[in-house]
């Protein structure tokens, strides 16, 4: 038996319109989630401070979501998933062992990172051991 982990609140962060679009007709059409989005960190920032989000997901800002993720640490502690194409950000998430998903295509990807957050397979940032 596993834990069901909730998910019902997401923050979707990426700068390309398009691919919050995208995450926006995933996220509140069939399924129903409250989704915030942000273009950059600073707006996400801004947001993850007032709001309970069940999981966080972000493009990887060409690799300063690793800086990020550091810089939430104080009031964030639960899921985050890092969504790249990039060969080099895929291996620097291995090897700090950070959730990872590529990009495209992004509505499957982001029903798989959904399914496995249900499952409890994602991890936190306090999992991550970032403090």
């Amino acid at each position: 038996m596993f834990l069901q982990m909730t998910i019902d609140n997401v923050i979707y962060i990426d700068s390309d319109v398009e691919s919050r679009n995208q995450a926006r007709e995933y996220f509140t059409g069939t399924n129903g989630f409250r989704l915030d989005e942000a273009a950059n960190y600073a707006e996400a920032l801004e947001k993850i401070k007032i709001n309970l989000y069940n999981l966080i997901i972000t493009d990887d800002f060409k690799g300063l979501c690793f800086g990020f993720f550091f810089g939430i640490r104080g009031f964030y502690t639960g899921p985050i998933v890092i969504i790249s194409d990039r060969p080099q950000i895929r291996a620097r998430a291995k090897k700090f062992n950070f959730p990872f998903s590529h990009k495209i295509p992004l509505q499957e990807n982001l029903a798989r990172i959904v399914n496995s957050h249900k499952k409890g397979d994602i991890k936190t940032i306090k999992a991550l051991g970032i403090q």
